[in-house]
């Protein structure tokens, strides 16, 4: 799988759409990632609300810019697709 990064995230959620929930990734060298979260994987969660997550982080490059989707996955299946990728 390309462009994808496993692991705990640390997210805030920005806006609650129809099917989607926009999210905020801090990330380690002072960057933000905005990121899209299907809205039944964080199905009670509030606008301004931080959370951590497990799942999988696919990014999507193309002439107009990156689009990035957080696929919510439980450890188990995280330690899984670890040991997969290597």
């Amino acid at each position: 799988m390309k462009n994808v990064e496993l692991g705990p995230f640390h997210i805030t959620v920005n806006k609650i759409g129809r099917k989607w929930v926009y999210v905020t990734i801090p990330r380690s060298n002072g960057y933000k990632l905005e990121a899209n979260v299907y809205k039944s994987s964080i199905a009670d969660c509030k606008l301004g609300d931080e959370m951590e997550i497990s799942g999988g982080l696919q990014r999507e490059f193309n002439g107009n810019g990156t689009k990035a989707i957080l696929v919510v996955m439980s450890q188990e299946k995280v330690e899984q697709a670890k040991q997969k990728a290597e």
